[in-house]
């Protein structure tokens, strides 16, 4: 059970750290998936 332990501590600790970083790669994503439909409704094109 040890190893199990370590193995959910390490990503709870791996996540936490992703989620302080406010310029993570998975929120940059997000970013430009935003900017990416703000632009479609700027030009009023519908998906």
């Amino acid at each position: 059970m040890e190893t199990f332990d370590m193995i959910i501590k390490s990503s709870t600790e791996f996540d936490n750290n992703l989620n302080l970083d406010e310029n993570n790669r998975y929120l940059s994503w997000e970013n430009c998936y935003s900017d990416f439909i703000t632009g479609l409704k700027l030009l009023h094109f519908e998906l």
